[in-house]
Formats: C-alpha cells, structure tokens, sequence
C-alpha cells in the first residue's frame, strides 16, 4: 500500500490528508495512534489515526510526514496546551518517531519556522491566560481511556437572524467598523442608519518594523472616524471642515490626516467622543476581542528586527482592542474578528454596545448609495496534502537546524 502512494506522489498526484487517514485506520496492519488535546479552557478531544508499517527508509519518512501532518493540523485548527498521543511504547520504531516532535516542532527552541509557528501560537495563547507552555506526552495506550460522550447541544438561531438582531441592537448608536487587511485598510462610520464617511488607506505592514507603526495608523484613522461622526452636527470653522474633507481622501498622507483630526478634537474638545463602538477585522487569531496570534506576514519585519523584544510588541499587539475603546464613549465595547487560520474566535466579530432592547428596523444606507463589501480572501487548509499539486505543508525543521 505505501508504495502504490509512494508512486502517486512521485507523479504529483495529490494526497489528501482525510483520505490517507480513512485508508490507514482501515488498515488492519497499522498501528493505531490515538492524538489527545487538550484545549486552552481545559477541553479535551480525540483524533484517532493510525500509522502504517513500513519496510524501508522512504515509506519511514512518508509515514513521519503523515503524523507531522496530523498533528500540525490539530494544533493549527484548535491550538492548545498539551497534545498527548497514545499507542504501543513497546513499538520501538512508533516510539523513536513519537520521540522527535519536540524537535520537528521546535517545542525548546525560542524562535520558530515551519512547523514550530502552531508551537509559538499556543505558548502566546498559554501566556495570555497565565497557562503553561505547550508540550508533547507520549503515553501507552493501555492506558488509554475514551473522553466521556458529550451532551447534545441546543441548536443555535440561524446566522441571519444574529445578524439582524445586531442590526436592531445598533440602529440608533454611532458606530466605527475597520477591516485591517495586508495592503489597505478600510474604515466606515456610521449614526444610526446612516453611513457618515468612509475612507481606505493603502499601507504595508509586512514592512513595519515596530509595533507603533501597525498601531498608529489604525488608531489615528480610527480618531478620523469618530472626528467626522462628532463634526456632522457641529459647526466648525471653515478651514477645519475643509481639512476634514480632504482628510477623507484615499491619497491623504497621514500628516496631513492628523492635522485634521487635531483640529477637530482641539475645537469640540469632550465633545468628540461619541462613538458607542468599534468593530474590528484583523487578520490574525482573535480570541475574546485579544489578538493572540503572532505569526502572519504582517508582522515579518518585526520579528525580525533584532532591536526589539518580538514577544513583548505583540503583546502590545494584542491589546489594540483596548486602545480601540479608549476612543469610544464610556460603557461603550469594541469587538474584534479573525480573518485568519488558528484557534477560532468566540462568535461573529462585530460591536458589542450596551443591551438595550430595542425593535427598529435593519439599517439601511441613503439612496443611491450601495454597500462596498470588503474582500475576503479564502487560504488554502495548510497541510491538506502531503505532496503534488493538492497543496502542501509548512517546511519541517531539521532537529539542529538553526531557527528563523
């Protein structure tokens, strides 16, 4: 059997991972292996697979990059803070191959590539609610025990009608939605059903090599927003409402839009602070409005750059959302969305105003007026394939090699 998909990689025929999966736990050769995580909160869930035998060095590797695989996907779709795999400890060839994910996934290592970025996102996670650092255990699975049958959850109300209670709950507030992608940043606000402004900023992060530059930006067009909200019913001097206007403009440089939004905010003074909440998209993973994630192109070149403590800016990173509310009126909540792999955020991203019930019709946007849908961009499942042309996995890390 391993030699038939040998072949089949030769070929550039791709390998899906289910599949492989399905054919080697039907197999009644292989050896079962049983992947246990255990999530952040203390969940645990089980993923069986099962490993089949091999006869020569080639089918050994194949099989190596199937577990790599298994367990790299886990890890990349859940996270979490143990991965405990069960089977034979008495299978010495199982155990010299369980014995090297430490290495293969950089568990000991402070800077990670590869495999190891699953690694570096659960440890950020783990530190984040005072958790301890990832780790591997291999256990006999003699000892093995299934996970007690979960109960039946209630079904949960279709996504459309979430969608419009938020609208309902948010038709009478003023509201800031950003959506930070990889080479633009769009923002819109809005006062009750109707849209003030809106304003798109080309930028790239990738090349920011601190902190304060992805920061700055987002919160300064945030202030943008929330200047033009609080302008539309007050009257400014001439030349300020001007500068606000072209402030708006795709091509303002962002002195030019800071200017602005200074005079505003020197002129209205308590009076600019009248937003009630921010939505937030950034492409990363976000749990409870926390960016967590760490290892997305956008923040390359401060990873990379050797005068700052990577983890510390992230972590700066990562309370954005706090910085977020501070621009918003009291008792106001911002609300943060993943637009990105990993462990998956709580619920729809949006804002989350104070409840007050409320039955006011869905917002709509003025005459003539239509609504600009933001792009989203679908990424393939990392690891679908272990070889051709069905996709491919992160590049392993020879144990010694030296991290990036």
């Amino acid at each position: 059997m391993l030699s038939e998909l040998l072949d089949k990689a030769r070929a550039d025929s791709p390998l899906w991972l289910p599949e492989l999966r399905e054919v080697f736990l039907n197999d009644p050769t292989a050896r079962p292996v049983i992947l246990r995580l255990t999530l952040r909160d203390g969940t645990k869930r089980d993923f069986p697979c099962a490993v089949p035998k091999w006869e020569n060095d080639e089918e050994r590797h194949f099989c190596a990059e199937f577990l790599y695989a298994c367990v790299y996907n886990c890890l990349a779709a859940y996270s979490g803070r143990e991965l405990r795999l069960f089977f034979d400890i008495g299978d010495t060839e199982l155990l010299a191959l369980g014995s090297t994910l430490d290495a293969v996934f950089q568990v000991n290592e402070p800077r990670r590539r590869g495999f190891g970025k699953v690694i570096s996102i659960a440890d950020r996670i783990a530190r984040s609610y005072g958790g301890p650092a990832f780790r591997f255990v291999l256990e006999a699975i003699a000892d093995y025990a299934p996970l007690p049958a979960k109960a039946e959850k209630e079904a949960a109300a279709p996504l459309d009608e979430k969608l419009r209670a938020l609208c309902r709950g948010a038709s009478t507030l003023r509201l800031c939605g950003i959506d930070v992608g990889g080479t633009d940043i769009k923002l819109a606000a809005s006062d009750g059903e109707r849209l003030i402004c809106t304003r798109e900023f080309d930028w790239n992060p990738a090349a920011c090599e601190t902190v304060e530059e992805i920061i700055g930006p987002i919160l300064l067009l945030t202030r943008l927003m929330r200047a033009c909200v609080a302008a539309e019913k007050a009257l400014l001097p001439v030349e300020t409402s001007a500068a606000l206007t072209e402030a708006l403009e795709k091509d303002a440089p962002l002195p030019r839009v800071r200017a602005a939004v200074e005079a505003v905010e020197d002129y209205l003074g308590g009076k600019v602070n009248v937003l009630d909440g921010v939505g937030l998209s950034f492409p990363d993973i976000v749990i409870r409005d926390r960016i967590l994630g760490g290892e997305t192109p956008k923040t390359d070149e401060m990873r990379k750059n050797t005068a700052v403590d990577y983890e510390t800016a992230f972590a700066k990173l990562g309370t954005l959302g706090d910085a977020l509310l501070s621009l918003c009126r009291e008792r106001s909540r911002h609300r943060g969305a993943h637009g990105g792999g990993g462990d998956p955020a709580p619920a729809a991203g949006d804002v989350r105003p104070d409840p007050r019930p409320r039955q006011l019709p869905v917002p709509r946007l003025p005459p003539g007026r239509s609504p600009k849908h933001a792009q989203r961009k679908l990424r393939p499942c990392r690891g679908a394939a272990l070889h051709g042309s069905g996709g491919s996995l992160p590049p392993r890390v020879e144990a010694g090699a030296e991290a990036a």
